[in-house]
C-alpha cells in the first residue's frame, strides 16, 4: 500500500482555474488537466506530484505519459510556474489543447514530497483539456459553509473556560500571532474545500479547533439518551448529517400476530413511499447498477486506499456524484418511520399460549410455513402474510431458521433462531424483531444499500457475523442493529460494525459484556456524508481491529485498521463523515493497528468516547486521538485509571498536515506510552493536544516531538509561513512523570527556530503541568440558553 504522507493542499490542482477567473463559471465549463504540481525553482517550471484520471489517464502517481517527480519545463512553448498556469487554465475551456514540454526524471513515487530523479529525457505532450465536472467528485462542487446549530460552539463571542486559561500563557510566550495565523489557515482551508457532502460539524472543528472538547461533548453527551429510548439514534444521526429531526414513528404494537402484521403493513407502506422519494432523481435501472458501483468503491478503497488508481475511474466518480442526487432527508425519514420497533409498546412478554404481548388475543397454534415459504422459513410459525410482494412472518416459540434474502419482516417471539442470507440480494426495506433466545445472524445482518434495514434483538446471548458491510451498515441507506440485552459477539471484515457511507450505520448494544471483532474500516466509521456509530451502554467489552490487512507503511508484524471511531473521506474526491465509538461503562479493551481509536482522514471527524471504567487502549501509528491530512480525531475518556499504549508515531493527541488531534482524559491515574510525534505533538501546519485533568500520571515517549513540542512544517510553510501548535496540559496536581524530563508545576514553550531551514523548525508548543483544578472547564458546553434549546429540540411522536 502507498504511504499516506503525501500532502494535498501544498500541491495545486492544475485543472482548477484561479477562483477570480472562474467563480461564476459552472464546473462543466471549467478546464481540467488532472495534474497536481508545485513550483520548481531550479527550472522555473513545475514539479509533478499527482497524475489524476482524465486526459493523461493518471493512476495517482503514474500515467502512460508522465509520472510523479517529472518536471514541466514549458507550456505552449513558454516557461511557466503554477500561478501563470492557473491563469492560463482560467482562460481555457474544455476541448482546448495545450502543449507541455516535460523532462522525464524517473523520480521515486513513494516520498512525502515529490522530488525529481536523475533522468533527463525530454518530450512534448499535447493535452486536450477535459471538463472538470466529468472528472470531479462531490468535494469539487463547492458551496458556502453555513455555521451549524452547535449551541454556541462557533458563534459564542465569550471564550470558553479553557481558552481563558490558555490565553495569558499564550501571551506570556508570545504565541498569539503565530497561533492565530495557524487557526485562520485551518479555517480558510476548510471553507475553501467545503463541498457538496461536507458536514458542518466537521467544519466547526476546523473553524474553532480550541473548542474540540465542546464539540466532542456536543456529539457524545446526547448519546446517553439512547439507552432510555433507542429511537433517539435517528435524532442523533440527523444532527450530525445536517438534517432536520425526522418524525419518529409510534411505538410498535406487536401485542399479537394480527396487530403486529397490521402495524408493520402500515409502516412499510409509508417507508416505501419515502424511500422512493429519496431516490426519485435516480432511475430504477441506474439504482441497480449504482448499488454494485458503491460496493465496488468500498471494496477498492479497503484494498487499495486511493480511488484514483481504480481501473475504471469514470464509473467510480459518477457513482460518487450520484450521492448528490439523493434526498438524504427522505431516506432518514423512511427509516424513522419504523423507529417504533426500537421502543415497543408495553407488554413485551413472551407467552407460550401463542401470544406475544399481555393483551388478550386469540390463541394461535403454531403451524408449518405456507408452501411459498418452504425452504425459506424453517420451523413452526404463528402467522405469515404476503402484501404488495412483501412477506411478513411471525415466528414460533421454538427454533426457527429464516432466509432474509427473501423475507421482508420477521417478528420472532422466542427460541434459539438462525438468520442467514442465501444470496447477495437484500430487501429494499427489512425489519427483524427477535424477543428471546440465543440467536445467530449470518451473512451481514442489518446492512442496507439504497434502502433500510433494522434489526432488534431483545434478549439472549447472540452472535452477529458477516464479511464486508456487515452488522449495522448503511451505504446510501440506513442500517440499525439494536441488541437490548445479553453478552453478544459481533464480527465483520471491512466497512462493518457501525459504518455509514452516504447514510447511517449503527450498532446499539444496551447491556452485557460484548466482543467486537473486525478487520479494516470498521467499528464506528463515518465515510462520506455518513454517520457510523457503535454505542455500547455497559459491560466489560473487547473491541479488536488488528489484522489481517498489512501495514500501510509495510512495517513487519503491524496491521492497518482505520477503525474504532474513525472518520474517513475519499481523498481528492469526497469529504468524509463522522464516525463514533461510544462506550458508556465497564472496563474495556481496545485493540487496533494503524489509524485507529478516535481519528480521521480527509475532511472527516472520528471520536472514540469512553465514559467510565479502567480501560486499555492498544494501537499503532496514527492512533488514540489523531487527525491526518485535513481531518479531526478525538479520544475522550471521562473516568478510570486508564492505560494508553501506542507504537511508532503520531499518537495520543497528534496531528499531521492541516489536521487536529485531541486526547482528553478527564479523571484517574493514567499511563501513556508512545514513541515520536506523540502525547501532544503536531507537524505540517496542524494542532495536536493531550489534556489530562486529574490524577498522578505517567508519560513515556521518545524523541523531541513529544510532550508539547512540535515537529517540522515543510509542507505548507513556503506559502503560509505557518507552523504547528502542540500542547500537553496536565492539571489537578498529582505526582506526574515525564520521560522527557519535564518538571511538575512548570509551563514551558518547547521548540527552537531552525534559522537554516525555518520550515523544519519544531514550532510552536506549550507544556503545562499545573495543580489547578480545571475539570470545571469541561463539565458543560459553552451554550447560550437559546442555542441550548435549539440543540435539544426533539422530533418524537410517542
Amino acid at each position: 500500500m502507498r504511504r499516506f504522507s503525501v500532502p494535498y493542499v501544498l500541491l495545486v490542482l492544475l485543472a482548477t482555474p484561479v477562483p477570480s477567473l472562474c467563480a461564476e463559471r459552472p464546473l462543466a465549463e471549467q478546464a481540467y488537466a488532472g495534474l497536481l504540481c508545485r513550483d520548481h525553482a531550479e527550472t522555473g517550471g513545475m514539479l509533478i506530484g499527482w497524475v489524476m484520471p482524465g486526459p493523461l489517464k493518471g493512476k495517482t502517481f503514474k500515467s502512460p505519459f508522465i509520472n510523479r517527480g517529472d518536471i514541466i519545463l514549458a507550456v505552449n512553448g513558454k516557461p511557466m510556474g503554477k500561478k501563470a498556469f492557473d491563469e492560463l487554465l482560467g482562460r481555457s475551456k474544455p476541448g482546448d489543447a495545450i502543449e507541455l514540454r516535460v523532462r522525464l526524471t524517473k523520480g521515486q513515487d513513494d516520498t512525502s514530497l515529490p522530488s525529481p530523479g536523475k533522468g533527463g529525457e525530454e518530450k512534448t505532450l499535447k493535452v486536450v483539456l477535459a471538463s472538470k465536472a466529468e472528472w470531479s467528485g462531490p468535494i469539487a462542487f463547492r458551496r458556502p459553509f453555513v455555521v451549524p446549530p452547535s449551541g454556541g460552539l462557533l458563534d459564542a463571542k465569550e471564550p470558553t473556560p479553557l481558552e481563558k486559561f490558555l490565553d495569558p500563557l499564550i501571551e506570556q510566550h508570545r504565541l498569539r500571532e503565530p497561533l492565530d495565523r495557524l487557526k485562520k489557515y485551518l479555517a480558510d482551508t476548510q471553507t475553501e474545500d467545503f463541498g457538496a457532502n461536507s458536514l458542518s460539524r466537521v467544519a466547526a472543528g476546523f473553524c474553532r479547533p480550541t473548542r474540540l472538547p465542546e464539540l466532542q461533548k456536543l456529539i457524545t453527551d446526547p448519546l446517553g439518551k439512547v439507552p432510555g429510548d433507542p429511537r433517539e439514534v435517528f435524532l442523533r444521526a440527523a444532527e450530525n448529517l445536517d438534517l432536520a429531526p425526522p418524525p419518529l414513528g409510534p411505538a410498535a404494537d406487536l401485542s399479537d400476530p394480527a396487530k403486529a402484521i397490521a402495524w408493520m403493513k402500515a409502516r412499510l407502506a409509508e417507508a416505501t413511499k419515502l424511500r422512493e422519494q429519496a431516490f426519485a432523481r435516480i432511475p430504477a435501472k441506474r439504482q441497480m447498477t449504482l448499488a454494485k458501483d458503491l460496493h465496488d468503491i468500498l471494496d477498492y478503497a479497503a484494498a487499495e486506499h486511493y480511488l484514483m488508481s481504480h481501473p475504471d475511474p469514470a464509473r467510480i466518480v459518477a457513482a460518487l456524484r450520484a450521492s448528490m442526487d439523493v434526498d438524504h432527508q427522505a431516506l432518514l425519514n423512511a427509516a424513522a418511520t419504523l423507529a417504533g420497533v426500537l421502543r415497543p409498546g408495553k407488554g413485551f412478554v413472551v407467552r407460550p399460549s401463542g401470544r406475544i404481548g399481555e393483551e388478550r388475543a386469540e390463541a394461535r397454534t403454531p403451524s408449518r410455513p405456507p408452501r411459498k415459504l418452504r425452504g425459506i422459513v424453517e420451523g413452526d410459525i404463528l402467522a405469515a402474510e404476503e402484501s404488495d410482494g412483501r412477506w411478513i412472518v411471525i415466528g414460533g416459540f421454538g427454533p426457527n431458521r429464516y432466509d432474509l434474502s427473501k423475507v421482508d419482516v420477521v417478528i420472532d417471539p422466542g427460541g434459539d433462531d438462525a438468520y442467514h442470507y442465501s444470496s447477495d440480494e437484500r430487501r429494499p426495506i427489512q425489519v427483524v424483531v427477535d424477543f428471546a433466545g440465543n440467536d445467530r445472524y449470518d451473512g451481514g445482518p442489518a446492512s442496507a444499500t439504497l434502502g433500510v434495514s433494522i434489526l432488534v434483538d431483545v434478549q439472549g446471548n447472540d452472535r452477529y457475523e458477516g464479511k464486508a458491510r456487515s452488522c449495522g451498515v448503511g451505504v446510501m441507506g440506513v442500517g440499525i442493529l439494536a441488541d437490548l440485552g445479553g453478552n453478544d459477539a459481533y464480527a465483520g471484515t471491512t466497512w462493518s460494525l457501525g459504518a455509514g457511507v452516504y447514510g447511517v450505520g449503527a450498532i446499539l448494544d444496551l447491556d452485557g459484556s460484548d466482543t467486537y471483532i473486525a478487520e479494516y474500516l470498521s467499528e464506528g466509521v463515518g465515510g462520506p456524508r455518513g454517520f457510523g456509530l457503535i454505542l455500547d451502554a455497559g459491560g466489560n467489552d473487547l473491541y479488536r481491529a488488528n489484522g489481517p490487512k498489512g501495514s500501510a507503511y509495510d512495517t513487519p508484524a503491524v496491521f492497518a485498521s482505520f477503525s474504532q471511531g474513525m472518520g474517513y473521506g475519499f481523498r481528492m474526491y469526497d469529504s468524509g463523515g463522522i464516525g463514533v465509538l461510544a462506550d458508556l461503562g465497564g472496563d474495556d479493551r481496545y485493540e487496533a493497528g494503524e489509524f485507529a481509536q478516535g481519528g480521521a482522514y480527509y475532511w472527516a471527524l472520528g471520536i472514540l468516547y469512553d465514559r467510565s471504567g479502567n480501560d486499555l487502549y492498544y494501537g499503532n501509528r496514527y492512533g488514540q486521538g489523531f487527525g491526518c491530512h485535513q481531518a479531526i480525531g478525538i479520544l475522550a475518556d471521562d473516568a478510570g485509571d486508564d492505560t494508553y499504549w501506542a507504537m511508532c508515531a503520531a499518537c495520543q493527541g497528534a496531528a499531521w498536515d492541516i489536521a487536529v488531534g485531541l486526547l482528553i482524559d478527564r479523571g484517574g491515574n493514567d499511563s501513556y506510552q508512545a514513541e515520536g510525534l506523540a502525547q501532544g505533538s503536531a507537524a505540517m501546519q496542524a494542532i495536536g493536544w493531550l489534556i489530562d485533568l486529574d490524577g498522578a500520571d505517567r508519560y513515556i515517549a521518545r524523541g523531541g516531538a513529544v510532550h508539547g513540542c512540535s515537529s517540522g512544517n515543510s509542507y505548507h510553510y513556503a506559502e503560509t509561513g505557518c507552523f504547528s501548535w502542540s500542547l500537553l496540559l496536565d492539571a489537578g496536581g498529582g505526582a506526574d512523570f515525564y520521560s522527557s524530563g519535564r518538571p511538575n508545576g512548570a509551563t514551558l514553550a518547547p521548540g527552537e527556530p531552525n534559522p537554516k531551514k525555518p520550515e523544519d523548525s519544531p514550532l510552536h508548543g506549550l507544556f503545562i503541568d499545573t495543580s489547578e483544578d480545571l475539570r470545571g472547564c469541561f463539565d458543560k458546553l459553552s451554550m447560550t440558553e437559546g442555542s441550548r434549546a435549539a440543540v435539544s429540540k426533539k422530533g418524537h411522536a410517542d
